[in-house]
């Protein structure tokens, strides 16, 4: 499937039983999680990289990504500029470092870097948000100041935070303070 086909694929409507579907479709397909990367991070249309992300997650939740697919994952998520998107890449992140992944070197920060900036920035969506909180949680001791700035962040966020980023907020507090 070219890249062409696959965005054609992503203009039609979609619900979750058809992204199912066109998931376990393209799973066979071994160039799709590139264009999928790309189509979300930089297709104009947002509905369109919206499908692609979802797609993504789809794909690589349901069968865990190959090295070189996590590469390019790692090379894609700090220029992720769809907020409708960045849920997607927040969730395979945390995929990621739950499954064990070790980030190293340029991309550790970089991950590290972007991660925060979606944390403090304004117009952020709350699942993004407390995505960004766990990532930031299981990186903590990879740079010295995480474990501080995250708690201030958590703090500010839980005074006007929704429900889930309270929830969410006074879980890794307490895992925080208990360090």
């Amino acid at each position: 499937m070219d890249k062409i086909q696959l965005e054609k694929l992503l203009f039609l409507p979609l619900t979750k039983v058809k992204m199912v579907k066109l998931a376990e479709l393209c799973k066979k397909e071994q160039s799709v999680v590139p264009y999928l990367l790309e189509i979300s991070s930089f297709h104009k249309e947002s509905r369109l990289a919206f499908r692609a992300a979802w797609l993504l997650e789809s794909i690589l939740f349901s069968s865990f990504p190959s090295a070189d697919e996590q590469l390019l994952f790692l090379k894609y998520y700090p220029l992720q500029k769809h907020n409708s998107c960045r849920r997607h890449y927040t969730k395979l992140m945390l995929l990621l470092i739950r499954k064990g992944h070790k980030l190293t070197g340029s991309s550790l920060s970089t991950i590290i870097n972007q991660t925060s900036e979606w944390l403090i920035e304004k117009n952020i969506p709350v699942a993004v948000k407390a995505n960004c909180i766990e990532i930031l949680y299981h990186l903590r001791n990879e740079e010295d100041w995480i474990k501080g700035e995250l708690k201030l962040q958590i703090e500010l966020l839980m005074k006007d935070g929704s429900a889930a980023l309270q929830f969410r907020g006074k879980k890794y507090l307490a895992l925080l303070n208990q360090e």
